[in-house]
């Protein structure tokens, strides 16, 4: 009981706070390693059916669900496999399979699986973080910011001379400035920097109006 209510309480924060579901029942068990030689056997469930678990009051059994998503191949294992063993893993049809079918498919490819079966909150986060990275490294390239992180000091652009020291009384009519709210000095440099778009770091301690 104590293990169900913490699964459905992470499930559920999970929907609440992110929009995902992360609760699965997982099929099969994937036993690898990253090198022939290594005495460390990783285990990664397979196919993974999102469900629902429910209860309707604290005297009531738990029930499980199907959830609307759709059964899945586990994306960080297909991806890992792709990219460091060259290993394609085959779609799962869930119209046509059964994962006992898909196991069967999936020994011509791989040759330790586990037919074993699951229940947990799984995450993958990370690895749709990383494939948009993937996606879009031609433009993070050319980001003269990320260029600059990674060490390129070319690529740092420096302020324009007519931006520091702005004096903003002198320069800048109060009918000229359309603000959502009052700003001091130094707010009212970040604001002109913002629009000239420059790149900048707003650094200062709390109560300072940051955020405003």
């Amino acid at each position: 009981q104590k293990t169900l209510k913490s699964l459905r309480y992470k499930a559920n924060t999970s929907i609440e706070e992110q929009g995902i579901n992360t609760l699965y029942l997982t099929f099969g068990m994937l036993k690898w390693k990253e090198q022939p030689e290594s005495s460390q056997i990783f285990s990664s469930p397979i196919i993974l059916v999102p469900v629902r678990l429910l209860i309707e009051s604290i005297t009531s059994p738990y029930r499980l669900t199907l959830h609307d998503d759709e059964i899945v191949i586990n994306p960080t294992l297909a991806h890992k496999l792709d990219n460091d063993f060259g290993i394609s893993v085959p779609e799962f049809d869930s119209a046509h399979d059964s994962p006992e079918e898909y196991m069967e498919r999936l020994f011509s490819k791989i040759w330790s699986v586990e037919r074993s079966v699951h229940f947990a909150n799984l995450s993958f986060l990370k690895i749709n973080m990383y494939k948009d990275l993937e996606r879009n490294e031609e433009k993070l390239n050319d980001n003269g910011v990320i260029s600059a992180i990674v060490g390129e000091q070319s690529t740092i652009q420096q302020i324009p001379d007519e931006l520091n020291n702005f004096d903003h009384d002198k320069q800048v009519r109060p009918i000229d400035t359309f603000q959502v709210v009052d700003a001091d000095s130094s707010q009212q440099d970040a604001i002109l920097l913002s629009k000239k778009g420059a790149s900048f770091v707003l650094q200062g301690p709390p109560g300072t109006g940051k955020s405003q």
